[in-house]
């Protein structure tokens, strides 16, 4: 329920708007530190996912960590990204094990099926969580998700509702498309049409290349120029949906918050790019007392520099988060 707008976030004096505050930190960042152990499962649908691993080990007290933290990458990305490199440095930095991880085709490697993840795709996410607490290693869990996969994260936790797993204690999104519908008419602005066309460049080849193996129909390419064009010919009818408008009706997390009854923070930069004004009205916690939906002024999508490229306020935001 609550709402909140601040100015605490400083990005560099050279990041002065939305689109060099994503942009930047994406490109320059660097993240060492992170070592991750790749572990590779099967689904019960005949596919695998990809998991990348950042553990503790044993501590001063003789004992591995008990808390891990579960993170979820944004469209067409993937664990080895910059900005969840630097959350996992800094969730492990906090005491915590942490996973990124990688949507079906997002880790270099392409997936059996004819299907694949779409934005709203929660059941992978489902059987990684289960499987951490069905291990007997973790006593709390913390869901963290990126854009996409922080719409996610928070439609997974509202479809939990009352019985997500008493070991996830924290849930939060990042930079998250609330709306999809809005978010699709938004890319088509002419300032947004960088973006939209690195999202479609991957994604076209990846039908492409799936239509090799399975049988998909490429004559629809020739008419995507959007990305809501691509949810109408691909995304949605793929995965079950009649269309595009179909595919954000049933997938956009708004309409799964008021459902949350776990402690969740989502953050959206007032100035990201990606994201329209439908992302930030407090109408959309006003009925889930369980969310706080908190609007920096700066930030950009996924980038929230503070002070210098190598510092992210957002990771010192969501630690805190954790503490509370």
């Amino acid at each position: 329920m609550p709402y909140v707008q601040h100015d605490l976030v400083k990005p560099p004096l050279f990041q002065w708007n939305g689109h060099l505050q994503t942009i930047w930190p994406s490109v320059v960042r660097r993240v060492d530190g992170v070592t991750y152990e790749r572990e590779r499962i099967d689904t019960p649908d005949g596919d695998f996912l990809l998991l990348d691993w950042s553990r503790l080990g044993k501590q001063a007290s003789g004992s591995a960590s008990r808390k891990l933290a579960i993170v979820a990458h944004g469209l067409e990305g993937d664990a080895h990204r910059p900005y969840l490199k630097g959350m996992v440095r800094s969730l492990n930095g906090a005491g915590w094990d942490a996973l990124g991880w990688n949507c079906r085709s997002c880790a270099g490697e392409q997936n059996r099926l004819r299907t694949s993840y779409h934005i709203g795709k929660t059941d992978d996410l489902d059987q990684i969580v289960r499987r951490a607490i069905d291990s007997g290693h973790y006593d709390e869990l913390a869901l963290l998700g990126f854009s996409a996969g922080g719409n996610m994260t928070l439609k997974y936790a509202g479809e939990q509702g009352e019985n997500m797993p008493p070991e996830v204690k924290h849930v939060m999104g990042f930079s998250v498309p609330l709306d999809l519908d809005a978010v699709a008419n938004h890319f088509m602005r002419l300032t947004n049409r960088l973006y939209d066309k690195r999202f479609l460049r991957t994604l076209t080849a990846k039908i492409r290349d799936k239509a090799q193996t399975h049988d998909i129909d490429l004559a629809p390419l020739d008419k995507i120029r959007t990305m809501r064009d691509f949810d109408e010919y691909y995304s949605g009818p793929l995965h079950g949906f009649k269309d595009a408008d179909d595919y954000y009706q049933h997938n956009a997390s708004m309409y799964f918050l008021d459902k949350i009854r776990v402690p969740t923070l989502v953050i959206n930069a007032q100035n990201d790019p990606f994201l329209p004004d439908a992302c930030y009205k407090p109408e959309l916690v006003a009925n889930a007392p369980f969310v706080t939906l908190e609007i920096p002024r700066q930030g950009g999508h996924c980038g929230f520099s503070h002070h210098t490229v190598q510092r992210s306020w957002l990771e010192e935001r969501a630690i805190e988060f954790l503490k509370s």
